[in-house]
């Protein structure tokens, strides 16, 4: 038996994205779990978020990968969003999408954890939301890790851009929009 509190009904996922320290509601931007979903291309959280379309939200997108030396391009990524919070963006993107054959992606979970416990050193951390742009992200575990280790956001590009690339080949047999809601349904319950 499950208690009331654990029920579907009781229990949010609710994910608030602040411009501000001030934890008041005005200053947040509320998305029902932490999933930032492509529904359809008119319509895409990201972009609405990289474009800056929410008053009072800023972004900057910051490229999380490496050629050859991990340590010095992570200290790159940590520089690159010291210096986005100081010009008051609030929204800090951290995205694997530029990957190529010369450039490797840090794994989301170092990278993420690694940018939140340095800017908790530098005090820094509560003046802006992290966001993942990954295409390592399409497990319920990841999901979990990189909320617990400090993301408020997530976008699983891959997993989306697989739905479809399925539907284009009729491997798909239902709609895409039905398919993300499934699958959202999936890692969110």
């Amino acid at each position: 038996n499950i208690p009331p509190s654990r029920s579907a009904t009781n229990r949010t996922l609710m994910r608030a994205l602040r411009h501000s320290e001030n934890p008041n509601t005005q200053n947040a931007l509320f998305f029902s779990f932490p999933l930032l979903a492509i529904t359809r291309l008119s319509n895409d959280q990201l972009s609405q978020l990289r474009l800056n379309l929410y008053p009072g939200f800023k972004s900057k997108t910051i490229d999380t990968l490496f050629t050859e030396n991990l340590e010095s391009s992570l200290q790159e990524i940590f520089a690159e969003a010291e210096k986005a919070i100081a010009e008051d963006v609030n929204i800090i993107i951290l995205s694997d999408r530029a990957m190529n054959s010369e450039k490797v992606a840090i794994p989301a979970l170092l990278v993420v954890s690694a940018l939140n416990q340095h800017l908790i050193r530098q005090g820094t951390r509560t003046k802006a939301s992290l966001v993942i742009e990954s295409g390592e992200v399409r497990e319920v575990h990841h999901f979990a890790a990189l909320i617990g280790y400090g993301v408020d956001a997530i976008n699983p590009y891959l997993t989306f851009a697989t739905y479809k690339e399925a539907l284009l080949d009729g491997s798909l047999t239902v709609s895409y929009e039905e398919t993300v809601a499934k699958y959202i349904k999936g890692v969110t319950e």
